[in-house]
């Protein structure tokens, strides 16, 4: 990137770091190790040393990919075949890579991160930022427990930033604050609203939307009544959050620091159940996000198979031929119009009851359409039927001719 004449280095990059967040930044990227460059670019006087600087930040965001584009327009190039020494980039969107149809990235969706819950003390151990519930009390904002504990630890002025931030205490609200430590750390806090009664569902709403900062320690456990439950709400909401599509273990560092007043009380097993319910809706998530050209139904059957024997349960795949055999006629027909054929996967698993329970689920990858047959409104309620399953469908209006959703 060159350096524009005004000696800075251009709009594009200051958007992208936290600061921007609920500005210019689209997509809410956050990462502090890349905030930091930002600065040490702006001080250095060096060309070369300052275009290294943002060499090294454009490689972050390559790598990050903050933003991911929906619409990939058709470009014409024309060059001279004596050029040569080019590095073809993304044709939108910073960081937007090519997908290969063997690709493996979009058959995972868990995101590795470390948790770990702690006592009061460890908010002295790190500079990570700090996520502080606000609560609103008759339509005044108050601090929670967690803001009264971040004050008497860190010595901060807690009720004058509260005081400060745009957060009222009302569920979603946000207040964003940073306060130079006595050590010459800068100490980030976000305060999130939780109402006048915060309960588990809630505070894993609030933790997936301040999972956005990445590597944080989180107070919103000492909101709750049950901590145990408030606790596995918080991983769950936050490991969800994390989520990136097409990027399984990108955030692989991520951590997240649960404060609570008796740390030893929470079973490991709560940890578990929250990481195994949030690894698998991500699973499912990057399902959903696979274009139809990477997810075949054959690729779609090996996923569940795959997932199948990881739990533990009898799975058997029914490829065109036992499909035939088992006269699903009008899957076979619909599967027809693709050059993949279709497949059925049954999974069962023997319990002690005797009492038998089916579930089927519609996973589609192609759906050829025909002749649109459904009034607009009925296709819009329609579409969340897709969605337990990674699809493309084809919709054809008169208007419009043929497009792919």
């Amino acid at each position: 990137m060159e350096l524009d004449s005004s000696g800075g280095s251009g709009l594009i990059l200051s958007a992208l770091t936290c600061d921007q967040w609920g500005n210019n930044s689209d997509s809410g990227y956050c990462n502090p190790a890349y905030d930091q460059m930002w600065l040490d670019q702006g001080v250095l006087t060096d060309p070369d040393a300052r275009r290294a600087k943002i060499n090294e930040m454009q490689q972050v965001l390559f790598d990050d990919r903050p933003q991911d584009c929906l619409r990939l327009p058709e470009v014409i190039e024309a060059h001279s075949p004596k050029w040569d020494g080019f590095r073809a980039l993304p044709a939108c969107g910073i960081g937007q890579q090519p997908v290969h149809a063997d690709s493996p990235r979009r058959t995972q969706g868990a995101l590795i991160s470390t948790v770990e819950i702690c006592g009061p003390g460890a908010l002295s151990d790190a500079i990570l930022p700090v996520i502080i519930g606000v609560l609103n009390i008759a339509n005044e904002k108050a601090p929670g427990r967690g803001a009264e504990l971040v004050a008497t630890e860190l010595s901060i002025p807690i009720e004058s930033l509260l005081a400060a931030s745009d957060c009222d205490g009302s569920p979603g609200s946000i207040g964003k604050a940073a306060i130079a430590l006595s050590n010459g750390s800068i100490r980030r806090v976000l305060f999130v609203g939780l109402g006048d009664k915060p309960d588990a569902v809630l505070l894993g709403k609030t933790s997936m939307l301040a999972s956005a900062y990445g590597e944080v320690i989180s107070t919103l456990a000492l909101e709750a009544p049950n901590e145990d439950e408030a606790v596995h709400a918080i991983v769950e909401g936050y490991l969800i959050g994390r989520y990136r599509p097409g990027r399984p273990g990108a955030d692989a560092d991520s951590k997240l620091k649960v404060v609570t007043a008796n740390p030893e009380k929470i079973a490991p097993e709560t940890i578990t159940r929250a990481t195994d319910s949030a690894r698998t809706v991500n699973w499912v998530r990057s399902l959903v996000d696979s274009p139809p050209g990477e997810l075949t139904p054959p690729k779609f059957a090996d996923a569940i198979l795959q997932l199948a024997e990881n739990a533990n349960v009898r799975a058997e795949l029914w490829d065109a031929k036992a499909l035939r055999q088992r006269g699903f006629g009008g899957t076979l027909a619909v599967g027809a119009a693709s050059p993949f054929e279709p497949c059925a996967v049954v999974i069962s698993n023997e319990g002690s009851s005797k009492t038998k329970i089916g579930l089927t689920g519609k996973g589609i990858t192609f759906d050829s359409g025909g002749i649109n047959l459904k009034k607009n409104s009925e296709l819009v309620w329609r579409s969340p039927i897709w969605l337990p399953a990674p699809r493309s469908r084809l919709l054809r209006s008169k208007r419009f001719g043929a497009t792919r959703a």
